[in-house]
């Protein structure tokens, strides 16, 4: 039958057509948003982080943060003004020297926020009808993924940053009042909170993000992020000395982070900077992987990951056979002055 000038039989045809031509509109304004398109990332970070700011669990991790960095501090201030009089204990008590110790109780705890806030983005979004609306968005996964990164870097690294340089302000205002409230000093806190803990809390975003869009179930990512974290918390307690600040995204405790020897070293540096770019890789192979089909060359996202990935890695290995060297020099060093004092004698 043929009516209005054409055949109802070649209406299927004509819809698939319709349907292909409007999927490849789809995709071409999906590319149009590049492959990393600022203004998408900076509002979806804008976006989690007023869910993040509005969940219990995210002030409850931030307070527990400063809570297990402070009241030890709190502890060895009292005991150092109550027994300094009469011990020679300045080094051993005096909490401006054990900084990197409690920092790396809030690193850790930074770590987990990181984890249990990152594992099931998702599944937040379908279930808050989100998913649908970014779908349709000409936007690429490696800008929802990024803004997420920022947010989840803002709901946690961010609220402990300030509290902890509000609290160093009052301890500071209130040591000429008579009250015994431990301070850190500027340089060993901007160490702690810019070089320490937000490299550590890039990565353990990256990591889990990147693990939520490979398995794509919220269970596995979150036991195998928890996995790793203990896993490196392990190895980091077991690891020989010199070779802990090549393998560990916590601070070193073992030595002074004060006003006093707050600067950085150039390995210890270049370690942080492999971290940051091990997180960007972790960042772009979630995308690679994230199930959303962007427009973007799966091809460019796999390799970019892997040389970044790969970048970080070298620099870790630059740094732990750095450390290997310096070891073995170390340990030749008397064996060589022996030596030559024995030659000084026979001559």
């Amino acid at each position: 039958m043929i009516r209005h000038g054409f055949s109802l039989r070649r209406q299927p045809e004509m819809v698939t057509k319709t349907t292909a031509m409007v999927r490849s509109e789809e995709k071409r304004q999906q590319r149009d948003g590049g492959f990393l398109d600022i203004g998408a990332t900076l509002a979806v970070a804008a976006a989690d982080f007023r869910s993040h700011r509005r969940r219990p669990v995210v002030w409850l991790l931030v307070l527990l943060a400063l809570g297990v960095m402070l009241a030890p501090a709190y502890y060895h201030a009292h005991l150092h003004e109550v027994r300094s009089g009469h011990w020679p204990i300045a080094g051993l008590f005096w909490p401006r020297f054990r900084l990197a110790e409690y920092g790396g109780h809030l690193v850790f705890l930074l770590a987990l926020a990181c984890l249990l806030l990152g594992f099931d983005a998702r599944e937040r979004d379908t279930n808050a009808s989100m998913a649908e609306a970014l779908d349709c968005r000409p936007m690429s996964n490696l800008a929802v993924l990024l803004g997420r990164l920022l947010a989840v870097v803002g709901a946690t690294w961010v609220p402990c940053a300030l509290l902890v340089a509000l609290h160093e302000v009052v301890a500071n205002l209130a040591r000429p009042l008579g009250l015994q409230s431990p301070t850190f000093g500027v340089a060993a806190l901007v160490r702690l909170l810019c070089f320490d803990a937000l490299p550590a809390t890039l990565l353990w975003s990256g990591v889990v993000m990147l693990l939520a869009s490979v398995f794509r179930s919220r269970s596995l990512a979150l036991g195998i992020s928890l996995a790793l974290l203990g896993f490196h918390v392990w190895g980091v307690a077991n690891v020989p000395h010199y070779l802990a600040q090549a393998v560990s995204t916590f601070p070193d405790n073992t030595s002074l982070a004060s006003d006093i020897a707050a600067g950085a070293t150039l390995s210890g540096l270049l370690q942080r900077l492999a971290l940051v770019s091990a997180a960007t890789a972790c960042v772009v192979g979630a995308a690679r992987f994230y199930p959303r089909d962007d427009g973007v060359s799966r091809g460019l996202q796999a390799w970019t990951a892997l040389g970044l990935g790969t970048v970080g890695v070298a620099g870790i290995s630059w740094v732990a056979v750095s450390a290997t060297q310096d070891l073995g020099e170390r340990i030749a060093g008397p064996d060589r002055l022996v030596a030559g004092l024995g030659a000084d004698k026979l001559g």
